[in-house]
């Protein structure tokens, strides 16, 4: 791509800024999110890097700030290893008396989270459908389900104050 379709694509994310943010935050499921990417966005086309030729310019503008956003995710998502995983549940089987405190500090983090991420969670945790199924029903990609599964899961430890737990390894929950 040239830098005057480069410029021109920049333009166009200036004047039509409102729109492009309220477009993505519906596919984001933010307005933060949404504006975030846009600032990346900018900063893309402002340097050499190849996007592809322009063939609908809003269209493909809307493309190059969904490719910013798999990306972002795609560096943001740490993911929990199976044994993570039953090392949590082990934790949470105990007959410890906090327990129930915890328990109920785990439902208001629920109750916190973003309505999306509190579905997208909950059918993960509660349904036999690979994340694939749940990402196909929300109409979300199969890595906002493992971003979002992900977040909703340092949340909790966040609310227990506990440490996230980070690691290597792909998705180790429901599949």
């Amino acid at each position: 791509m040239s830098e005057a379709h480069r410029a021109f694509l920049r333009l166009l994310l200036i004047a039509d800024y409102a729109d492009l943010s309220q477009r993505l935050a519906q596919r984001l499921g933010t307005l933060k999110s949404a504006k975030e990417v846009l600032q990346d966005t900018y900063a893309r086309l402002q340097t050499a890097v190849d996007i592809g030729p322009v063939h609908s310019p809003r269209d493909d503008l809307i493309r190059v700030a969904l490719d910013v956003a798999a990306e972002r995710e795609h560096r943001e998502v740490r993911k929990l290893t199976a044994s993570e995983v039953a090392a949590l549940l082990d934790d949470a089987a105990t007959d410890d008396p906090t327990d129930a405190a915890e328990l109920q500090t785990l439902v208001r983090a629920l109750a916190e989270m973003q309505e999306r991420r509190r579905a997208i969670f909950k059918a993960v945790l509660r349904n036999g459908a690979s994340r694939q199924d749940i990402a196909d029903r929300f109409g979300v990609s199969l890595n906002t389900v493992n971003f979002e599964v992900q977040q909703a899961l340092e949340h909790g430890l966040r609310c227990l104050g506990r440490a996230a737990v980070t690691s290597q390894t792909s998705s180790a929950m429901a599949e």
